[in-house]
């Protein structure tokens, strides 16, 4: 084996209460010291690396809880890919505002990078509606959107 690469939530990170607390953008999920000890242990033979749908700001809510060298980090579902959590490309979330506005009753993450991340409407007839929107965006060479259950990802 070369390397560990490990995923966070559902993986290493769970919603019952655990020793390490890990918040995040739908609340605060938990992760065991054990876990914590044995990525350390595995580390120190191995690289890890974090592969997460989660942008910099949330993984490090976890990392620098931890005594663990991590060799590097996929976030935002693939879209980053650095070895440093913290090595930040320019990339202002002013960038998204004008798609973000097509959709004003959607919550916008913060702190996504490469991307525009945004929480689905809660109602039904508003995410229908939505969906056309989402037809009609702005022809760019890349649009890529990105449904995980209740978020959207949009990356142009």
């Amino acid at each position: 084996m070369k390397a560990l690469i490990v995923d966070l939530d559902g993986t290493l990170v769970h919603a019952e209460p655990g020793e390490i607390p890990v918040p995040g953008f739908s609340g605060c999920r938990y992760m065991a010291r054990r876990s914590a000890e044995l990525l350390a242990e595995i580390s120190q033979k191995l690289p890890v690396i974090i592969a997460t749908g989660r942008n910099a700001r949330s993984v490090g809510g976890l990392t620098d809880q931890l005594d663990i060298s991590f060799s590097g980090f996929v976030l935002e579902n693939g879209m980053i890919a650095r070895t440093s959590l913290y090595a930040h490309t320019e990339n202002p979330e002013d960038e998204w505002a004008e798609i973000a506005r097509q959709f004003p009753d959607w919550r916008r993450i913060s702190g996504y990078e490469n991307c525009l991340g945004m929480a689905f409407a809660r109602s039904e007839e508003i995410r229908e509606k939505s969906a056309g929107k989402f037809l009609t965006l702005p022809e760019k060479p890349h649009i890529c959107i990105r449904s995980l259950e209740k978020y959207l990802f949009i990356r142009i």
